[in-house]
């Protein structure tokens, strides 16, 4: 008798899917949002960076803010007055209204505009500026009547020689002290020519 073959019988398991998955995508920042009544202000946090406005509130009195990271104004600490009395250092000090020597006529007195300066200082550039016109400019005539690039001159070597002078728009101080010197010599040589004037007519001279 021969032998019985046996037949395997197929092996039955569970059957695995493999699917390809996309990677997740990176989830959105989400950022702090500090919300006004009279109009919205965002705040973008991103990684930790300094904050970035983009929108300001509505408000016409408010004309900027900067924001920190913690939604504090930077200059909090600052009182009223320390805050009215700041001028950034790219800002000259601009000329009052008026003219100088005139402070009963809608000018201005010139010493009492310039505030730090000691009197020394005042009377040291005063003459620094007199000696210089006394040498290059014409005594005889007024301001408007001096050449302009001799007054530019003359203002920025005053300024070479006292810095102080670059705080001030168009070195406005010192073009006041030669328009009051210019004046005093042009009215002082007009007297002396009427003098001489006159007296050569009354044959005294």
């Amino acid at each position: 008798m021969e032998p019985a073959l046996l037949r395997h019988l197929p092996l039955i398991t569970n059957r695995i899917q493999f699917e390809r998955v996309s990677s997740p995508h990176a989830t959105s920042v989400i950022t702090p949002r500090i919300q006004f009544s009279s109009g919205q202000l965002e705040i973008d946090n991103r990684s930790g960076e300094n904050a970035a406005i983009h929108s300001l509130p509505k408000s016409s009195h408010v004309s900027e803010m900067l924001v920190s990271d913690e939604g504090e104004s930077e200059l909090s600490d600052l009182s009223d007055s320390e805050s009215e009395g700041l001028r950034p250092a790219w800002e000259s000090i601009p000329k009052p209204p008026g003219e100088p020597g005139r402070p009963n006529s809608g000018g201005y007195n010139l010493e009492s505009q310039l505030h730090g300066w000691t009197p020394k200082l005042f009377s040291e550039i005063s003459g620094f500026v007199k000696n210089l016109a006394d040498i290059q400019l014409d005594m005889t005539k007024s301001y408007n009547k001096q050449s302009r690039s001799t007054i530019a001159s003359i203002c920025s070597t005053t300024a070479d020689h006292y810095p102080i002078l670059s705080k001030y728009d168009n070195f406005w101080p010192a073009r006041d002290i030669l328009k009051m010197h210019l004046k005093y010599r042009a009215e002082t040589s007009r007297k002396q020519h009427r003098f001489l004037k006159k007296t050569a007519k009354d044959g005294s001279y």
